[in-house]
């Protein structure tokens, strides 16, 4: 049997996106109890040609057995109906809206959106444990990440030009890093948004506070695992501190996008590590990964409110419709709660020490 229908599909698992059935059939009286499947593969060769092909199919929740929701677990039964059921128009699948407060979206259409990613979050999982907010190691991500809760942040896009199944980011913060992070919703954005990337086509700043005292400008040209790499930094204030002496806030235009190269070129080439920064903290002029150099005068750049680094300005070409778009967003409200409060402590101590000595405590000093 072969028969293709629209409906708006709706089953014991709750409401689906509207479906239509691209396949149907019925095991036959004849057949035995068996997996999903193996039947597939067994009765209808030529549409299941492996049995992996039709795991597949079970496993993107595809497959439904007498109109319930099947699983490459689920045994059919003779005369049991199986169909295949796939999107009839775009959208994406049903989404959780109380996780929709946890990545705020800066901007959203059809076919791109670009979200401030919270620090701590991974853009795509992964294992490596880093310092977040609060100075908490953060290691596994749980299933938890950007591409994991991206489906439940952004609207389910009306486009009918190639709408990808969910949708996804396409480029990569570290996971300590917040800020603009640019995520696609159509196969076409995608490539248009991936192109503009591999050619530099995106403009990009950071705002950065590290461990020392810089003032000006500069560009940082120095490979990095054996690829061109190029950083231009502007110091955008000073500010004493009792604990780290200096601290600089910095804005970052990185030319490339190698893996932590902003960190990597504060650290090593400039001197001033950013602060937070667990991994690359604790060195000045090395030049190289493999010839790092002393150790810094000051004894940690551990904060306790996690790395200070934060992209907050982005301009980039619409993948589809053409013209440029510029998003900025400010700055971590920490980056500020920093200053003022090293700041503070500076100044309150300097006061203390240029305050004159009390007659009374001369007084009590002599013999």
């Amino acid at each position: 049997l072969f028969s293709a229908s629209s409906r708006i599909g709706v089953h014991e698992d709750g409401p689906r996106r509207a479906e239509r059935v691209v396949w149907s059939g019925t095991i036959p009286e004849d057949k035995y109890v068996e997996p999903l499947p193996t039947a597939l593969h067994s009765k209808w060769p030529g549409i299941y040609s492996t049995i992996t092909s039709a795991k597949k199919a079970c496993r993107k929740r595809e497959m439904f057995v007498d109109g319930k929701l099947a699983s490459c677990s689920t045994v059919v039964y003779p005369n049991d109906l199986v169909e295949r059921r796939q999107r009839a128009n775009a959208g994406l699948f049903e989404q959780d809206h109380t996780l929709r407060a946890t990545i705020p979206v800066v901007y959203e259409d059809e076919e791109m959106a670009v979200i401030n990613k919270p620090a701590g979050l991974a853009t795509h999982g992964g294992t490596v444990a880093e310092s977040g907010e609060g100075g908490t190691p953060v290691g596994k991500s749980n299933g938890r990440s950007v591409r994991s809760l991206l489906i439940h942040v952004l609207k389910p896009t009306t486009s009918q030009e190639e709408p990808l199944r969910r949708p996804v980011h396409v480029h990569r913060l570290d996971r300590p890093t917040s800020g603009l992070l640019v995520c696609a919703k159509t196969k076409p954005a995608l490539r248009g948004l991936s192109e503009s990337f591999a050619s530099r086509g995106v403009k990009k700043r950071y705002r950065a506070v590290v461990v020392g005292r810089l003032e000006g400008s500069g560009t940082v040209d120095a490979p990095l695992d054996g690829a061109p790499a190029v950083t231009t930094w502007k110091a955008v204030e000073t500010t004493r501190s009792l604990k780290y002496d200096w601290l600089t806030t910095l804005d970052l235009f990185p030319a490339t996008g190698r893996t932590h190269q902003l960190r990597r070129h504060c650290a090593y080439q400039l001197g001033c590590p950013i602060l937070g920064d667990t991994r690359y903290g604790g060195y000045g002029d090395g030049g190289s990964d493999e010839e790092v150099g002393a150790k810094l005068p000051n004894a940690s750049t551990k904060s306790g409110s996690g790395l200070y680094l934060a992209s907050i300005e982005l301009n980039i070409d619409h993948p589809t419709r053409g013209g440029g778009l510029h998003f900025m967003i400010e700055e971590p409200p920490k980056f500020a709660a920093l200053r003022v409060r090293e700041q503070g402590r500076y100044d309150r101590l300097s006061a203390e020490e240029k305050a004159p000595i009390s007659p009374r405590l001369l007084d009590c000093e002599k013999p």
